[in-house]
């Protein structure tokens, strides 16, 4: 599945989380103008109250002053209406009929009380103050009502909430375009180091060049030793791949050398010495085949792909089992020396049972003419569960092992092809161990050693 851009993951994940954020401060912003739309108009309907109830002290009820009406007519939220009664409800001044859902008989000197009404249909917010003052002489309690529609209230809510909605929209999308930008700005080294790649060849494997900051400093690193690996990588593959068709080449022509000489066989007996030096040819070839499919095949394994845990024993008696009569057949003694207690290991069993093959073919091929015994023996050493390759031929020595354990790699000529060695080397290599050549007085004596599994 395609991912979207870098870019675009990076605006969403900065912008997102400050979106929410966003939300959650305008909702609260709203509520929050919300109270103070509520607590403002209460103060303006608080304030005019007051103001009507001193030009009724002052004017003795009949009229309200100039600068009380600028009041009623510019309040906060809209008109603000009011009516002035006597206590016992004679009209003084004002509105003949106020709100009639308060409860005036809970009034006390001085202290207002809010409620909510309904004034002609409509809902209206109300405040009440009970005052006293001297009318003719006599000092004489009166009420204040002040009231305002509830849609004027509504009204400025709503326009507070609008303000706070346009100032985080537009927030956002300045913080949006401005992080759109930045991100773009902090992503050019990687389009640098994109359009250095887009630039090479599918040989060019150099390291990469391109400045980057910090914080791709290790990112770099791993890339180029990477490209370093599959450059040496290609260059060992292309070395195999020359060698191998060297190697293939000799068997490939002597087939072909001796059917062409098969036909032209004047006695039987010619015919069938031909025959078995085609055979065998064909063999060669076929086992040189072999060995290169099974060293690209343990080239090919990750970290003990097919491993699982064996008994070392066993894989070793059935790989002695399967050579010995043919071993035997060329008068060569062959001896299996099997360690008295299981030698458990996590490997894959058919890599290592082809490196045992590769050693004693390469004991039985390299021997030379004094070849008269082969053994093979398993124990353990250490922490490490251990099969030796012996035998009386000729002799190898620790110093040879650079030149022998590479891949077409012989010290004399000879009928193998130069890859058993190399093929037992890279099998216990990808399962954790190792192979080297035995210092011995006589012949040669190749160990390989693999972990123990406890």
């Amino acid at each position: 599945m395609r991912l979207t851009s870098l870019r675009s993951r990076l605006v969403v994940m900065i912008t997102l989380p400050l979106t929410l954020l966003s939300v959650a401060l305008g909702v609260w912003r709203y509520q929050y103008d919300s109270d103070t739309a509520k607590t403002l108009s209460d103060r303006t309907l608080f304030s005019t109250a007051i103001a009507i109830s001193r030009d009724t002290a002052t004017l003795s009820g009949d009229f309200i002053s100039e600068a009380t009406r600028d009041i009623i007519t510019n309040a906060v939220g809209g008109e603000v209406f009011y009516h002035v009664a006597e206590a016992g409800g004679a009209h003084l001044t004002g509105y003949a009929y106020p709100p009639a859902d308060l409860d005036y008989g809970a009034l006390e000197q001085g202290e207002p009380i809010y409620a909510q009404a309904q004034y002609r249909g409509e809902a209206v917010r109300v405040v009440a103050l009970k005052s006293s003052a001297l009318f003719d002489g006599r000092r004489q309690s009166y009420i204040v009502t002040v009231w305002q529609s509830m849609e004027s209230r509504s009204a400025l809510q709503t326009e507070l909430a609008l303000r706070t909605i346009a100032l985080f929209f537009v927030l956002i999308s300045v913080l949006g375009i401005v992080v759109w930008f930045a991100v773009r700005r902090g992503l050019r080294p990687l389009i640098k180091i994109e359009r250095e790649l887009s630039r090479r060849s599918a040989n060019d494997l150099t390291p990469i060049t391109a400045t980057v900051p910090a914080e791709l400093d290790e990112t770099i690193r791993l890339l180029n030793d990477l490209l370093l690996q599959l450059e040496q990588s290609l260059e060992q593959q292309h070395i195999f791949v020359s060698d191998a068709a060297h190697q293939l080449r000799n068997p490939a022509a002597a087939v072909h050398a001796l059917v062409s000489t098969l036909a032209e066989a004047r006695t039987e007996d010619d015919r069938r010495v031909r025959l078995k030096e085609l055979r065998k040819a064909a063999r060669q070839g076929l086992r040189v085949s072999q060995q290169l499919l099974s060293l690209e095949r343990i080239d090919s394994l990750g970290a003990l792909e097919r491993a699982e845990r064996v008994d070392l024993n066993e894989i070793v008696f059935s790989v002695c089992q399967d050579m010995a009569p043919d071993i035997m057949k060329e008068g060569v003694d062959f001896e299996f020396i099997q360690s008295q207690k299981p030698l458990f290991c996590f490997v894959d069993q058919v890599a290592i049972g082809e490196a045992l093959r590769n050693l004693i073919d390469n004991a039985c091929k390299h021997g030379g003419e004094n070849l008269s015994r082969v053994s093979v023996e398993t124990f353990q050493h250490q922490e490490l569960v251990c099969l030796r390759v012996k035998d009386n031929g000729a002799s190898l020595t620790p110093k040879d092992a650079e030149r022998v354990f590479s891949r077409f790699g012989q010290l004399q000529p000879a009928a193998g092809s130069g890859l058993g060695l190399s093929i037992a080397v890279s099998a216990a290599e990808k399962n954790g161990g190792s192979v080297k050549i035995d210092e011995v007085a006589e012949g040669a004596s190749i160990t390989l050693s693999l972990p123990i599994l406890n």
